[in-house]
């Protein structure tokens, strides 16, 4: 492997977190990795795939045997993992990254599907779900309910690398007749985005408060004491780009209208919602809209560096690009929990 394609894996590591269950591919890579190595990731592998990937990523980073690289390519194609395979092949993850919105929406729509049959939607689904993932779901069926086995078939499509799957798990709500739930996620042939989905309306008082309710996965460690761990460090961003809609979507018009109308708002929504975007609509109706001749101003404070320098980017493109030609000041204020008074 040579540094070039080392570092590309460490960059790309994002993808991987949110694809990749590394106990799948544990009995194609026997030959590259130790007992005790494959010991460690199932042990993560109970915490979740998340927690496993990292350390699954943390080993083979530091394998030094010539061709771990190909074999773990080889890897992940006997598994199944034929997306993240194309992706890693190419070091192009622009299909995994447009799936974002769909597990942003299958999140909220999670409670909905509570009540459904797997056996019926699996019938549906062989293209889209790993073999292993097909039998856990049925063995948590047995042993838990047909709850607990919709919350798995849930959590094995979030992380599916499949291309087509948001549109084949719509294909097995139709055909398994869950109307209610296939027009919660309701993606047609010309039109790949996400749904729109209701959000709680605000009351009449002065201040507008409006919630995604959601659940998710704790943060993993922080590993600091090897390669994989420049990932958590500001210095290496992880190499995703920075995407926004051309236009936004009705309830992104809807958390951001209290403002819009001078109210004091709060907004709570999980991430892959479009927060930023809802921010710098309400920041650039601010600078458009006030009085001839008076300076606007926006305070955007930020808790951590990384999200500073984030954020503090995507105003300036954004502005630049529709309003100023760099010439304007602009300031950003970062308030740091520890130091703060």
């Amino acid at each position: 492997m040579t540094q070039e394609e080392k570092q590309n894996l460490l960059s790309f590591a994002c993808y991987i977190e949110k694809t990749l269950n590394p106990t799948y591919i544990l009995s194609y890579m026997k030959g590259w990795l130790s007992d005790e190595d494959v010991e460690k990731i199932q042990v993560e592998g109970q915490k979740g795939p998340t927690a496993a990937v990292k350390v699954f990523l943390q080993i083979i980073l530091n394998l030094t045997e010539d061709g771990w690289f190909r074999g773990f390519l080889d890897a992940l194609n006997k598994a199944g993992y034929s997306g993240l395979y194309e992706s890693i092949c190419s070091w192009d993850f622009e299909v995994i990254e447009k799936l974002e919105g769909h597990r942003q929406l299958l999140k909220r729509i999670e409670p909905s599907l509570r009540e459904i049959d797997t056996d019926q939607l699996l019938l549906y689904l062989n293209d889209c779900i790993l073999d292993q993932e097909r039998e856990e779901i049925r063995q948590v069926k047995q042993n838990r309910g047909r709850g607990a086995s919709a919350l798995k078939l849930a959590e094995c499509l979030y992380r599916s690398d499949k291309e087509h799957w948001p549109k084949s798990f719509q294909l097995a709500l139709d055909r398994a007749e869950y109307d209610s739930i296939s027009k919660l996620w309701n993606v047609t042939d010309d039109h790949d985005d996400v749904t729109d989905v209701e959000m709680v309306d605000e009351d009449e008082d002065s201040c507008a408060v409006i919630n995604f309710q959601y659940t998710e996965d704790a943060q993993p460690a922080n590993y600091s004491e090897n390669a994989y761990s420049s990932l958590c460090f500001p210095a290496v961003p992880c190499q995703r780009s920075t995407y926004f809609p051309k236009e936004a979507r009705s309830y992104q018009n809807e958390l951001a209208e209290p403002a819009l109308n001078g109210k004091n708002t709060i907004i709570c929504a999980p991430t892959g919602s479009g927060k930023t975007f809802v921010s710098l609509i309400i920041c650039d109706h601010h600078l458009r809209n006030r009085p001839a001749g008076a300076k606007g101003k926006v305070v955007f404070l930020a808790t951590k560096v990384p999200v500073y320098e984030q954020q503090k980017k995507v105003f300036q493109e954004h502005f630049k690009r529709t309003r100023y030609d760099g010439s304007h000041p602009f300031w950003v204020a970062c308030l740091f929990p520890n130091k703060a008074r």
